[in-house]
């Protein structure tokens, strides 16, 4: 949750981060839900977590973009958000 909500409020955007607080509970079913049904994708998640800070740290969005589409495919409604309908 930590590692979200530093993205979440990085640029200080109180109604984003206001939103992002509604919808913890939705992110806690969902990440027990990854634990119960896949408890070996913890040391995934923490590798794509890393990906993630490396890309942010250089700028580099195309990399931030294809890594959230793999960390996200366990929740195919977020990662038609991003816009990549890429089959699982």
């Amino acid at each position: 949750h930590r590692f979200h909500a530093a993205i979440v409020r990085h640029h200080g955007n109180a109604v984003i981060a206001d939103l992002y607080d509604a919808l913890q509970p939705r992110q806690v079913r969902l990440g027990t839900r990854t634990m119960m049904e896949a408890p070996g994708r913890l040391s995934t998640i923490e590798s794509e977590h890393q990906q993630l800070i490396a890309a942010m740290r250089a700028a580099d969005a195309d990399t931030c973009v294809s890594v959230l589409l793999t960390h996200l495919r366990e929740v195919p409604e977020l990662v038609s958000a991003f816009g990549g309908n890429q089959p699982r």
